[in-house]
């Protein structure tokens, strides 16, 4: 345990000294992947295994698409089921003392299993293929749970970098907000852990980036261009459909940038119809692996009883927005809550964090364009949509009938459109002599120590 103390310690004074003596050569996107890796490991190894949010659905996913390709079924060894030592959505020194003990010395039972399906809990499967492919690997190699726990981890966390790495690199304005937002603690947390939020974050980043791109640049669009927005927005669709209203950023894409507006408008119909197409592969298989509503004893509210009591829906949605406030959500999302929403962080370091997003987003970066006050507005526009359609998916998913607020929405839910908020601040009206990209990564290296500090004492 005093070594894992000193973990965090070693990650903040590597990253510090690194910044500090590379402070001539430092870019936003290369300050990202060095806090990214430090603290990811932290978090990696700090944050035990399926206690992150709905992580346990996630390995049970991603264990029976292995299965049914090693065997064709649902049959695994024993021990991959085998959960002793580990306590979904709570952080315990018993799960950490269960890895770091059982990674070289826990055998596989050697008995079959064959356990129920879980392709029923996901209509995005193509999300799950990375995660996949590595348990695929564990199970070949017959090598024990907790691999599939830790190189797991280790495939999102390197995917999640690579993916947010290319968005700070390719957004022509805001590179110190992603960057920052890159690294805050959810963030981490779910990049690090077997859930697909990482990659999910990841592709919206990636989508936002490269439609920014091709409204501010210059000359005509190459076809590796509009492959860059065509690939992430129908990889991004069937996962979570409301981030798909960041493709209405294709409707700012000035015809300057193609050879006619008749070109303009088949681009933007290709990559909308490539994402329906994209969310009806995933309705048909859902479909087809048998998914049924859960039987429930409990009147939910559907669509149809929002139509039938549209006042008492709106009224629902006020009293879960207005009198929670803003931070109610915005904290959670960056951290203040961790693990299963059951590890609480000093509220001082995720208010000092979202200071610092908050400065960078106001504060002018150097040689980089401004957004233009349409953009501005159509980013805010675009983030109130994702917000009211995640209230509206609760509502109609996972709310009761009776409950005077809206179940179920999480901070988390909103990161995607976070560097959107950050970017429709009126950057450009705040200038600077001195460029603050080094000042504010030093501050989150050390608050990001000071948070898994807080992990570390909660053992």
């Amino acid at each position: 345990m005093t070594l894992l103390k000193l973990l965090p310690a070693a990650a903040a004074v590597i990253c510090c000294g690194v910044m500090l003596v590379r402070r001539k050569k430092i870019t936003p996107e290369n300050l990202f992947t060095l806090l990214a890796v430090a603290f990811g490991i932290c978090y990696l190894v700090l944050i035990v295994p399926l206690s992150a949010s709905d992580e346990q659905t996630h390995y049970k996913i991603a264990l029976t698409m292995s299965s049914r390709i090693l065997n064709g079924g649902t049959v695994t060894d024993a021990s991959y089921f085998d959960f002793r030592g580990m306590t979904p959505n709570q952080n315990s020194l018993e799960g950490l003392n269960t890895l770091l003990k059982g990674l070289f010395t826990e055998k596989l039972s050697g008995e079959t299993l064959e356990f129920s399906s879980a392709l029923q809990d996901t209509n995005f499967p193509h999300l799950y293929l990375p995660l996949t492919l590595v348990f695929l690997l564990v199970q070949v190699l017959r090598l024990n749970r907790l691999w599939l726990y830790v190189l797991g981890d280790l495939v999102h966390l390197a995917l999640y970098i690579l993916l947010t790495r290319a968005a700070i690199k390719k957004i022509p304005r805001g590179k110190l907000p992603l960057a920052l937002c890159g690294v805050v603690p959810m963030v981490l947390q779910q990049a690090a852990s077997l859930s697909t939020d990482g990659l999910i974050i990841g592709l919206s980043w990636l989508l936002l980036a490269r439609l920014l791109s091709a409204i501010q640049g210059e000359g005509k669009l190459e076809r590796k261009e509009m492959a860059g927005i065509l690939l992430p927005g129908i990889l991004l669709a069937p996962a979570k459909l409301v981030y798909a209203f960041l493709l209405l950023l294709l409707l700012l894409i000035p015809v300057k940038r193609f050879e006619s507006a008749k070109k303009r408008w088949l681009f933007i119909g290709a990559v909308a119809l490539g994402s329906l197409l994209m969310i009806l592969l995933g309705r048909l298989w859902y479909a087809s692996v048998g998914a049924e509503a859960a039987a429930s004893e409990v009147e939910m509210i559907t669509l149809g009883w929002v139509l039938s009591h549209p006042i008492q829906s709106l009224v629902m949605l006020a009293r879960s927005l207005f009198p929670l406030g803003v931070f109610y959500y915005l904290e959670p999302a960056v951290g203040s809550l961790l693990s299963g929403l059951s590890l609480e962080i000093s509220f001082s370091y995720i208010s000092a964090m979202l200071f610092i997003l908050l400065t960078a987003g106001l504060v002018g970066e150097k040689d980089q364009p401004a957004l233009p006050g349409k953009t501005r507005t159509t980013l805010v526009g675009i983030s109130l949509l994702v917000i009211l359609a995640t209230f509206a998916g609760m509502l109609i998913s996972w709310t009761p009938v009776g409950c005077e607020t809206i179940l179920g929405v999480q901070g988390r839910y909103f990161l995607p459109v976070l560097p959107l908020l950050l970017l429709a601040l009126p950057g450009d009206r705040i200038r600077l002599e001195r460029d603050i990209t080094l000042p504010c990564f030093l501050c989150f290296t050390v608050l990001s120590w000071l948070v898994l500090r807080d992990v570390l004492n909660a053992f």
